[in-house]
């Protein structure tokens, strides 16, 4: 099927609970509970409601992953995911990366014990030479914001494979529509929806696409314990 296909029918469109034909936009903060002690599929927005769900699901079948996560900025996405590191790991950056997330790089990620290194991705020996064993993730982001560099993704993905490395790349310049990283090989895939999957410049979000099983339940964590980076923001 055509993406335009795929988007109409290849995921549940339709409101399962009140069979509108098109996701309304739930603007309640806190879901009723039908008797103490239960729980219903919806509790509290931050945690997740209808519209999110349906804009998750979309962008999975967008992407081709199997778990997707909406937060409330492209940096909430590209931070909650950095975060998934641990105090004494290393991450790699390109240096001509998005200035919002080489600033979190060099300012947030220190004072959490996160090694940082920067290098020029257009050797792929460079990477290599930057490896060290503490190197647990590689980040790409091709084309780069604002510069328009391009990175060849496959050369980093099958030497990341080869040290047990994450990769993970931040797909927002080209949109599921012209590239898909997991496809590729990168394990995680950011999509700041504000640009151009919005396209409207009347949404502030973000998103976190994967294929592996282990990462979600992190993802889950930090969308309910992150308060300020969980949850969709719409203007309008």
């Amino acid at each position: 099927m055509g993406i335009n296909t795929d988007l109409l029918h290849g995921y549940p469109v339709i409101d399962s609970h009140t069979g509108a034909s098109s996701i309304p936009k739930y603007q309640a903060s806190t879901f009723n509970s039908p008797a103490l002690g239960t729980s219903r599929d919806y509790m509290y927005t931050r945690f997740g409601n209808p519209t999110i769900d349906a804009l998750q699901e979309g962008l999975a079948k967008m992407t081709g992953a199997q778990f997707s996560f909406v937060f409330s900025s492209g940096m909430a996405a590209i931070a909650n995911t950095i975060m998934l590191l641990n105090a004494g790991d290393q991450i790699i950056f390109p240096v001509e990366v998005y200035g919002g997330t080489g600033a979190f790089a060099t300012k947030i990620l220190p004072k959490y014990g996160i090694d940082v290194v920067f290098t020029a991705y257009d050797q792929l020996a460079n990477i290599e030479q930057a490896l060290t064993p503490k190197t647990k993730m590689i980040y790409v982001e091709t084309p780069s914001n604002p510069l328009l560099k391009v990175t060849d993704i496959q050369p980093i993905v099958t030497l990341a494979k080869a040290h047990g490395i994450l990769t993970v790349a931040d797909n927002t310049f080209m949109t599921p529509l012209y590239q898909k990283p997991l496809a590729l090989g990168c394990d995680v895939v950011i999509e700041s929806l504000t640009k151009f999957i919005n396209g409207h410049s009347d949404v502030v979000a973000g998103a976190v696409l994967t294929t592996i099983r282990l990462l979600p339940k992190n993802c889950r964590c930090f969308k309910k314990s992150s308060a300020a980076f969980s949850a969709l923001k719409t203007h309008g």
